[in-house]
């Protein structure tokens, strides 16, 4: 049984570069974190498609997953090889997202249809949110938690991977970065000077007082 959405909540569709998988259960954790906490106020789906280098057949692989108002879908394919191996993966990436949209339906009717696209992660995540924000009128939003726009790597892409980043990034709705530092080489790379911080979240552990005593000493070193 699902947690009653509250009132005004919205239907977020999150398509993310980095989530937790099978290959590599601690990636994107930080994202999934943060989408539990978005999940308390509104009803959030997360598409997030991967390569599986363990694949042997061309066929992909669709996972589902429900916990409360948060629902993710995931779809594994057979990575590319050869030398138009980047072209074949997002024609794979992008063959991933029109499956998803087929079997979940969330486009089909006004009730299932999300309020906002949330693309976490440049660049094809961002490309497919502005594609479907156009075709249904919805509005999307950018979060960015790469290091690369701090330690230069992304000024190290190709011409074309900088100059549509930064034009997707013009056309979004609103963008937010992990943190004041990151915003502020992302204001640089792309000339927006509204974005947003939003923290990654750090879940509370319960502290435990103990009346033990030690009665030896312990050298660690």
């Amino acid at each position: 049984m699902s947690t009653p959405e509250p009132i005004n909540s919205k239907h977020i569709l999150v398509l993310t570069k980095w989530y937790p998988n099978r290959m590599d259960p601690q990636l994107g954790i930080f994202i999934q974190k943060h989408l539990r906490a978005i999940a308390q106020f509104h009803r959030v789906t997360v598409f997030y498609s991967c390569a599986d280098p363990n694949k042997e057949t061309d066929e992909m692989e669709f996972e589902s997953y429900q916990q409360d108002n948060l629902s993710e879908y995931i779809i594994y394919y057979k990575p590319s090889e050869g030398l138009f191996s980047a072209i074949k993966g997002g024609l794979k990436y992008y063959q991933s997202w029109l499956i998803f949209k087929k079997k979940t339906g969330i486009f089909n009717d006004k009730n299932s249809r999300p309020d906002v696209l949330h693309a976490y992660i440049l660049l094809r995540t961002a490309l497919i949110a502005w594609i479907e924000s156009k075709r249904y009128g919805i509005p999307f939003f950018i979060s960015e938690q790469w290091s690369g726009f701090i330690t230069g790597k992304a000024l190290q892409k190709p011409f074309y991977w900088r100059a549509m980043s930064k034009w997707i990034i013009s056309m979004a709705s609103g963008v937010s970065a992990v943190s004041s530092f990151l915003k502020t080489k992302l204001e640089v790379f792309s000339g927006r000077n509204d974005i947003e911080v939003f923290y990654n979240i750090i879940e509370p552990t319960a502290l435990t007082e103990s009346n033990s005593t030690l009665e030896t000493t312990n050298i660690l070193i």
